[in-house]
C-alpha cells in the first residue's frame, strides 16, 4: 500500500475511559495529564464526551491546548481545517502501562486550533465548556470495548521506537508501514457491527474454485516475497519450499537466522486463517524462527500484509507494532463407518 491509498492519519494521545460518553461518576478518565492533577486532581479530562452522540456527531477534545500542524494531514498552511482524516485515539491502559488504540474517528475534521462548541451546547466539565479539536459523523466513530481482547493495538512512545509519540497529544505516527498496519486494523473491524463483537473467530472464507484459490494463494507469495527481499523484511534471501510440505512455504535466509515462513492470503479484508495439523505443531515447535505472513486483499489493486512473530517476553505473537494474534486450537476426526462383522456359522 501507498500513503496515496491511504487517508492521512492523526493520533491524539487522550485519558483512558470505558465509555467517553460524559462525566459519568462510574467512569473517571485515567491518566497522568496535567489537568487530572491540578488543583487537587479532577475526576474527568474534556475528552470524557469524545465518543457521545450530539446530534449524529461526535465532537473530539484532547489534553492541552497545544495546536495540531494541519498541514502534514493535507491542509495548506494557512488553513483553518482538513477534512477527510482518520483520527486514531490512543490511551495508556492503567492495567497494562502501555499505550493502545481505543478507537478512531473516520472522515473526520480536524482543526489546527480548539473549537468554542455551537450556541446553546453545554458540554461541561468543573464549571469549564468543553472545546473541541475534531468532529465526524457518530456513524463513523468506533470506540473499542473496555477489555484487552479488544484495546491491544500497542502504540510505541518515543523510548520503545525512534519516533514514537512523546509529550504532545499530537502524533503522526512513525513510517509508511506503521501506518499501513493501523490501517489495515481498523479495516478489519468494519466488518464486526459494535453490537455483536464476536468473542471467537469464525472460520477463514473458504472457495470450492480451485483456479480463485490458485490466484489467491499466489498473490499472497508474491507479497510476502517482496517483503523479505526489502529492507523491510530485512533484505533477505528467499527460497520456495512450497511443494516440500515442510509446515512452512519460504525460507527467508539473512545475515544471522533463516525464518520459516508460512504465508496465508485471503481476499476478504479481515486478518484471518486456518493452519493445517502439520503447520500448527510446527508453528509450536520452531517458535523462534517460524512467522505467519497473512496478506489481505489478495486480489485487489493494495493487499495488506501482517508479519506475525512470537514473542518470548509476552509469550504471544504479535506484528512489529503489537498486534496480537488471537489463536484458536481446534480439535478435527475422521470418522467412517467399520464393516460389519460376520456372523457365527452355528
Amino acid at each position: 500500500m501507498s500513503a496515496k491509498d491511504r487517508p492521512n492519519i492523526l493520533f491524539l494521545n487522550v485519558g483512558w475511559m470505558k465509555r467517553y460518553n460524559g462525566p459519568a461518576a462510574d467512569d473517571p478518565t485515567r491518566g497522568n495529564f496535567g489537568w487530572l492533577n491540578s488543583d487537587g486532581g479532577h475526576r474527568h479530562g474534556h475528552e470524557c464526551y469524545n465518543f457521545t452522540n450530539d446530534g449524529g456527531f461526535c465532537f473530539g477534545s484532547h489534553p492541552g491546548s497545544v495546536g495540531t500542524e494541519i498541514q502534514r494531514l493535507g491542509a495548506g498552511v494557512r488553513d483553518a481545517k482538513v477534512d477527510g482524516v482518520v483520527v486514531v485515539w490512543f490511551s495508556r491502559n492503567p492495567r497494562t502501562g502501555k499505550a493502545v488504540i481505543i478507537g478512531w474517528y473516520e472522515n473526520a475534521t480536524v482543526y489546527r486550533k480548539f473549537q468554542e462548541p455551537k450556541p446553546g451546547d453545554r458540554r461541561m466539565v468543573k464549571g469549564q465548556i468543553v472545546q473541541h479539536k475534531v468532529e465526524a459523523r457518530y456513524s463513523d466513530c468506533r470506540l473499542l470495548k473496555d477489555s484487552d481482547s479488544e484495546r491491544y493495538f500497542q502504540i510505541p512512545n518515543r523510548f520503545e521506537r525512534q519516533g514514537g509519540y512523546g509529550q504532545s497529544p499530537n502524533w503522526y505516527g512513525v513510517g509508511e508501514r506503521f501506518l499501513d498496519e493501523v490501517w489495515g486494523f481498523i479495516q478489519g473491524w468494519k466488518a464486526t457491527p459494535e453490537t455483536t463483537i464476536a468473542t471467537k473467530p469464525p472460520l477463514p472464507p473458504r472457495t470450492n474454485d480451485p483456479d480463485l484459490k490458485l490466484l489467491v494463494e499466489g498473490a499472497a507469495i508474491r507479497v510476502a516475497k517482496e517483503f523479505y527481499r526489502s529492507p523491510a523484511g530485512g533484505s533477505r534471501e528467499v527460497r520456495s519450499v512450497e511443494k516440500e510440505n515442510l509446515g512452512w512455504d519460504l525460507e527467508a535466509k539473512g545475515p544471522n537466522d533463516t525464518l520459516k515462513v508460512e504465508v496465508k492470503g485471503v481476499s476478504a479484508s479481515a486478518v484471518i486463517a486456518e493452519l493445517t495439523p502439520n503447520e500448527f505443531s510446527k508453528m509450536k515447535a520452531h517458535r523462534s524462527s517460524w512467522a505467519l505472513f497473512i496478506v489481505t486483499g489478495c486480489l485487489s489493486e493494495t493487499p495488506k500484509p501482517f508479519e506475525f512473530r512470537y514473542m518470548h517476553d509476552a509469550k504471544r505473537w504479535e506484528t512489529t507494532y503489537g498486534g496480537v494474534l488471537n489463536v484458536q486450537e481446534r480439535v478435527a476426526a475422521v470418522v467412517n463407518l467399520l464393516p460389519a462383522r460376520p456372523s457365527k456359522t452355528p
